[in-house]
Order: C-alpha cells, then structure tokens, then sequence
C-alpha cells in the first residue's frame, strides 16, 4: 500500500519537477502580462517581460544544448545520430522563423498603441512560445 501511495505521488508531481525550471513556463502571453502588470510604468511593465523573455530564452538554450549532448551519447548507429542532429538544428531554425511571424503577428494586434504597448505583446509571446518548445525538447528526452 505504501509503495502505491508512492507511486500515486511520484506521478501527480513529476510533471511539476520536470518544468520547474522556471515559474513563468506555465503562463500564457496574458498570464505574463498580467504578472509583469504590478510594475509601476509601462515601461517597466515592458522590461519585466523582457526580462522574462530572456529567461525563456536562457532555458531554450538549455534544452537544445541538453538534447544535442544526449545525440552525441545515443547507442544508434553514426548515420541515424547525423541525421537525428540535423533535423533537430533545422528545426530550430524554423522554429525561430516560426516564431518571429508569430509574435510579429501578435505585436501588430496592439493596432496603433505606443511602442511599449507593442512590445509587451511581443516579449510576452516570444516568452510563451520559447518555454513551449524547451518543455517540447524536454520531452523528447524521457
């Protein structure tokens, strides 16, 4: 009974572990904006979620450095490690195309606000999209 009531525990929290890097990897874009909305101005408003996108980034960067180092260890044959590699760095890339478009898109829904205003919607969803594919990357590697 014991071991299953371990077991119980062990399961409801391991995802928490597993994404606890950071306590704004489960905001969405609102969410962080709504965080970073105790900033007394705009514009620290703006640099709270800048700063947050940095942070995302840093954990992005993470992820992929962990996941190319556990290629570089897989027990599969070189050619499937080279090939494995190389998707992985293409879709990083299109990854970061993708995101660019994204948050530019969502950047242009602040209409005519000022530039702060703007900005807010675009570090708040590179943030979000950045935290989404290290938990994506993180995953692949359980």
């Amino acid at each position: 009974m014991k071991i299953m009531k371990l077991m119980t525990i062990f399961i409801i929290f391991m995802p928490l572990v597993v994404f606890a890097n950071s306590k704004y990897a489960d905001l969405n874009q609102y969410e962080l904006r709504i965080y970073c909305g105790r900033e007394p101005s705009e514009a620290a408003l703006t640099e709270c979620l800048e700063k947050i996108f940095y942070i995302s980034q840093a954990e992005l960067d993470k992820s992929q450095k962990k996941f190319f180092n556990k290629l570089d260890n897989w027990w599969e044959d070189k050619e499937y490690i080279v090939i494995a590699k190389t998707r992985l760095e293409k879709s990083n890339q299109e990854f970061i195309k993708y995101r660019t478009l994204q948050c530019d898109f969502a950047r242009s829904l602040g209409g005519g606000a000022i530039d702060n205003a703007l900005d807010m919607m675009k570090f708040s969803c590179l943030a979000e999209l950045n935290f989404q594919r290290a938990k994506q990357l993180d995953l692949y590697l359980k």
